[in-house]
């Protein structure tokens, strides 16, 4: 059994989300972005996207603002 450094034991370190290569920065899908963080804003959340439309400066300041 591993321990992560400054951490105790049986403690969450973060929430992982998902989303396959064809989730797009789409309206429906940004909406649900803000779902899935509003959801989890008292936890550490971490969010892959894979999709290169979420490169785009426009979409990356929308998803900071989350």
């Amino acid at each position: 059994s591993h321990s992560l450094p400054h951490r105790p034991r049986r403690r969450l370190v973060a929430v992982l989300a998902q989303f396959p290569f064809f989730f797009a920065a789409r309206r429906e899908h940004l909406e649900h972005l803000r779902a899935i963080f509003a959801a989890f804003h008292e936890l550490p959340l971490v969010v892959e996207l894979r999709h290169h439309s979420f490169e785009r400066p426009e979409i990356l300041e929308r998803l900071r603002a989350l």
